[in-house]
């Protein structure tokens, strides 16, 4: 799910690896992930992970959102596509809204590692025109769906995703953990619709709900008795220049199995979004946190929402 980039511009440059040799086509019923276990190259453009690849040979990159349930969006604002069927407008976590269309069939589309795509069905295209403000050549989001069904080792450091096949010899040989120094495990949930994952945490002596999102940087949405009483224990500390409705560090966040953070230059806010809280399952929680790059990028994070684990790594 994307969010506002806010201070990410000033993360650093763009940071990655390109493509690998071309494997043979796949003839397609859907786009889906398929194979016992891929690697992704990552690029990271301010906080947000994309993968690079091509559309009918339109080459660009294709952001990475698990807070994105659906399996492929494409960037209909970029790209050159046959005409689709208008299927009325929809919107992300941060407020913008786009176009959505449907294509009958796309030619042809080629990821990063290699894995190629022949005649995909019924495909959706957006008008994600607000994506090219993190980069130019954006073709469209990679969601949760296209990588259901697997184990996902996302490193930040190392800059790939690693994607483990469920199986029951997988369960247990756990060879997504080879190499890997654990830090904790921590007890992950799914609400609502695929790779909307979240776990309890404490700050300052209150209970928030915790989502785990790579299409952001962080959130944290509460109310303002909660803002204040933070403010006083010094937990919610303004970046300079800005004020406590917009940039700040959250210290000592406390994700439980021993393991408590700061977490930077993350967006505050007293209001929220209803419509996304309602179609998440977010109504009744008072305090919210989301987090991608400000916690993703202190670990290397392991997803097992089958196992409803998560395993948090040492990054190499």
């Amino acid at each position: 799910m994307l969010f506002k980039k806010s201070l990410c511009l000033l993360l650093g440059s763009v940071l990655g690896v390109g493509f690998t040799p071309p494997q043979s086509p796949v003839p397609a019923a859907s786009f889906r992930l398929s194979g016992d276990i891929q690697t992704f190259p990552l690029r990271l453009i301010d906080a947000f992970p994309f993968i690079e690849g091509s559309v009918n040979g339109q080459a660009g990159k294709l952001m990475y959102d698990t807070g994105n349930a659906g399996t492929l969006s494409l960037n209909s604002h970029l790209l050159k596509l046959p005409a689709g069927r208008s299927m009325g407008h929809g919107s992300v976590g941060s407020g913008q809204t786009y176009t959505r269309s449907q294509y009958d069939t796309i030619a042809s589309m080629q990821l990063s590692n290699g894995l190629r795509y022949a005649k995909l069905p019924g495909v959706e295209g957006n008008s994600l025109d607000f994506l090219e403000g993190i980069t130019p050549d954006c073709i469209g989001q990679i969601g949760f769906g296209y990588t259901a069904g697997y184990i996902l080792k996302l490193d930040y450091t190392q800059r790939r995703l690693t994607c483990y096949k469920q199986t029951a010899a997988r369960r247990a040989s756990q060879d997504f953990l080879r190499g890997e120094h654990v830090v904790a495990v921590l007890d992950i949930e799914t609400r609502r619709r695929p790779g909307n994952v979240v776990a309890r945490v404490n700050i300052g002596g209150y209970s928030f709900l915790c989502g785990f999102d790579t299409g952001q940087q962080g959130q944290l949405y509460l109310p303002k008795a909660v803002r204040q009483a933070l403010l006083a224990k010094k937990l919610l500390v303004p970046l300079p220049v800005y004020d406590a409705d917009s940039l700040c560090t959250i210290r000592q966040v406390d994700f439980g199995r021993g393991v408590k953070l700061d977490l930077h230059a993350l967006n505050v806010a007293s209001t929220r979004n209803a419509a996304m809280d309602k179609a998440l399952g977010y109504t009744e929680e008072p305090n919210l946190l989301t987090v991608g790059y400000a916690f993703l990028s202190q670990f290397t994070t392991i997803w097992d929402s089958e196992a409803n684990k998560m395993y948090l790594c040492a990054p190499r």
